[in-house]
């Protein structure tokens, strides 16, 4: 192994610029055919070539196809090769674990100011929190910082501060701070849009999902259906990504119950899916369970039950299983059993699910089974009080406030019906509390809905007043 690691040459800035703007592949290989030139390459056939074989190697195979005159011809274009393997590298079965032996096979025959080190931290701590360990984001980023080295001021640097600012947005949101997040994606939409960041797409994605998880599907879909983005993403040929757009979509559609767009969306992912499903299988078994819901919306409600079963067989047939997407069928199938009054085989559906998401490190779908057994306490046979304790206990593992709102005014309705004064002030005082982690107007919205709708006008009063009680800074009167 190399102990020195060599020198960049006259080409790595303009390389790695252009990199920061494109990104994908095909853009690369078409955006830009100066910068191909710079790295070496003879045309785009030989870039994209290259490129591929990188992309598909394994951490055995990758050190000598770096190291190849014909792969990459020069510096820049093994930092690229490498960014591209390392890339690949971020499916979300493989461990951080494999994850790092992959970066630090490859760190050493890299300029050591080479931008790739500071990639390579940002696709790691992705993976991290798409492993459960989100919340160990901002040490993670903070160990890393002192591994990797400090690039000059300028463009390159700003593009490293985006990309580590996106991942802790990204994390934020996954552990429940969506105020933090949408704060954090805010600014970092604001500086890729501004200096055209290929990052600048996936933030505005990572918000539509923060906007939808926060009870904001409306906002959400108008972002999944930009024009502006999906003509990119024809242009650059990312078929992929637009058949995630196009079943983002659909999902959102159905939150607000437009079947009409629903399966206009729907019709449009399919026609892409023969040909994406081979690299990226989940997608069909996405496109049943979007296609189940949509028929349950329509109350087709035996083919919704058929479809959402065999999304279930799908995700469970497919190398690896897709956990997610597996939770996800379940949870909607729960609601269908819902939904057919079925309460019993609702409420065992639903227990099992909760542990099951535990067990497989699925905290989203957590997170909507234990708000789904919430539901049985505003059904017309609710649950027992001891029941009751002990939803309430595991409650916090909710790690999305928008649901955990809907939760706690499930759970404040059969308080005033059938629980004491106390019990309902302890869930007012939780509702107050989700101040912190909601944009305001979304708080408000949210508190709207599931709170103040739900009851008569002198109940919703008396729990504003009980607020103001509780809350220490009125309780200080003014300053």
């Amino acid at each position: 192994m190399s102990s020195i690691p060599p020198m960049p040459d006259a080409n790595q800035q303009a390389v790695w610029i252009a990199f920061s703007r494109l990104e994908q592949r095909a853009s690369m290989a078409t955006g830009n055919p100066a910068i191909l030139a710079k790295m070496g390459y003879q045309d785009a056939t030989h870039f994209l070539a290259a490129t591929e074989k990188c992309l598909f190697s394994t951490v055995d195979e990758i050190l000598p196809l770096l190291l190849s005159p014909d792969i990459a011809p020069t510096m820049s274009a093994r930092e690229i090769c490498a960014a591209y393997f390392l890339k690949r590298q971020n499916v979300f079965s493989i461990s951080v674990r494999n994850h790092a032996t992959h970066y630090q096979a490859i760190r050493n025959y890299l300029p050591h100011n080479s931008p790739l080190h500071c990639y390579s931290v940002y696709l790691e701590c992705r993976r991290s929190n798409y492993r459960g360990h989100a919340v160990e984001t901002a040490e993670l980023l903070a160990a890393y910082k002192q591994d990797v080295p400090i690039l000059e001021s300028g463009v390159m640097s700003i593009w490293r501060d985006t990309l580590f600012d996106f991942v802790q947005a990204e994390a934020d949101f996954m552990v429940g701070d969506f105020k933090s997040a949408h704060q954090i994606l805010t600014r970092v939409i604001t500086t890729a849009s501004g200096l055209n960041f290929g990052c600048a797409d996936r933030s505005q994605f990572i918000l539509a999902k923060l906007l939808r998880e926060s009870g904001q599907p409306d906002q959400a879909l108008r972002i999944w259906q930009d024009s502006a983005v999906r003509n990119r993403l024809i242009d650059n040929g990312d078929w992929t990504t637009l058949a995630v757009n196009y079943l983002n979509a659909a999902q959102c559609a159905n939150d607000t119950k437009r079947a009409d767009i629903t399966r206009t969306e729907l019709e449009a992912s399919s026609e892409l899916l023969p040909d994406v499903a081979t690299r990226d299988s989940r997608l069909l078994g996405f496109q049943y369970l979007r296609e189940g819901e949509l028929a349950t919306l329509e109350e087709r409600y035996e083919e919704g039950e058929q479809l959402l079963r065999k999304a279930l067989d799908f995700f469970r047939g497919i190398d690896p299983p897709c956990h997610e997407g597996l939770l996800e069928t379940k949870i909607a199938l729960g609601t269908y059993a819902l939904f057919q009054d079925d309460l019993r085989m609702a409420w065992a559906i639903i227990r099992s699910l909760i542990d099951e998401a535990s067990e497989k490190g699925c905290f989203p779908m957590r997170s909507r089974a234990l708000l789904l057994q919430t539901w049985f306490f505003i059904s017309s046979d609710p649950p027992t009080r001891i029941a009751f304790d002990n939803v309430l206990e595991r409650i916090h593992m909710i790690q999305n406030p928008a649901l955990m709102m809907h939760a706690l005014g499930n759970l404040l309705s059969y308080a005033v019906n059938h629980l004491e004064e106390s019990d309902r002030d302890h869930l007012l005082h939780r509702i107050r509390g989700l101040k912190e982690v909601l944009e305001e107007g979304c708080y408000e919205k949210l508190y709207q809905q599931h709170v103040a709708s739900r009851f008569a006008p002198a109940m919703e009063e008396r729990f504003e007043r009980r607020f103001e009680e509780n809350d220490p800074e009125t309780a200080m009167g003014p300053a």
